[in-house]
């Protein structure tokens, strides 16, 4: 039989079996749709899970004190003043730490005009920004003079722009923490929710040295580090080693 004779036998069938014919197409465009759906869905997925880790941070660690114990009920996490600057600096200190940053935390009403807006307000050093990989889209960060001299300037984030100023440029303009004036010196990147649904673009950032004297006190205890690392295969060894060099370890993290 030749090809040609094949191929008009095959017509032929097509034609008289049409009901066939079509269902049989019908589930190959079905099946072949679903596979091209399923393999764009699971390319957005993973898209949008690697948007997420690098909106966070590539790389990076949160150090949170153990939970601490109050009339034999375990509180949260962080709640135990375990963790202080001297541990931030031991960190900072090991050889595959690119970034470290102490950070304290609250809440605070913040007031520009007759607008107001409550928040987190975080007290850090510069390095939170480099660990985080979190760049500015106007004015500055704020400087180690400005940390050391506990200035009273603040960074603030994408949705405290928007609902504060609305429109209006930020930078330069005077906002007050918990009564008190600071000078908003930058406005963040914005960065849209964390993976857990939260939104980080809705937080102000103030100077550790700060956020200690003049908002919230509490002496030399922080309440989270953030950790950027540099992670080789070939460091793993030595990664294990690290902690090792650690100087001066506070005893209480072994409570």
């Amino acid at each position: 039989m030749s090809l040609w004779e094949g191929f008009r036998i095959a017509r032929r069938a097509l034609w008289v079996n049409k009901l066939r014919s079509f269902l049989t197409m019908l589930g190959i465009v079905v099946g072949v749709a679903s596979v091209i759906a399923m393999v764009a869905l699971g390319s957005g997925a993973r898209a949008q899970v690697d948007e997420q880790i690098r909106s966070f941070g590539a790389n990076v660690l949160v150090i949170e004190p153990i939970a601490g114990r109050s009339g034999g009920v375990r509180l949260a996490s962080g709640s135990s003043p375990t963790l202080t600057e001297l541990d931030a600096r031991g960190i900072a200190g090991l050889s595959l730490v690119r970034a470290s940053a102490p950070s304290v935390r609250g809440r605070a009403q913040i007031v520009h005009r007759n607008r107001n807006w409550s928040t987190t307000v975080n007290g850090t050093t510069v390095d939170y920004f480099v660990a985080r990989d979190w760049p500015l889209s106007a004015g500055r960060h704020f400087s180690t003079k400005e940390e050391s001299s506990s200035d009273k300037v603040v960074l603030v984030g994408h949705t405290i722009a928007r609902e504060l100023f609305q429109g209006e440029n930020p930078v330069g303009a005077e906002i007050r923490i918990l009564n008190a004036p600071f000078q908003v010196i930058g406005v963040l990147a914005a960065k849209g929710q964390s993976g857990v649904g939260t939104n980080q673009d809705d937080v102000v950032f103030v100077p550790i040295s700060t956020a200690k004297r003049r908002l919230f006190g509490g002496g030399d205890v922080v309440d989270r580090q953030s950790v950027a690392y540099i992670c080789r295969r070939r460091d793993a060894a030595r990664t294990c080693k690290a902690p090792r060099r650690y100087p001066q370890p506070d005893p209480r993290l072994g409570q």
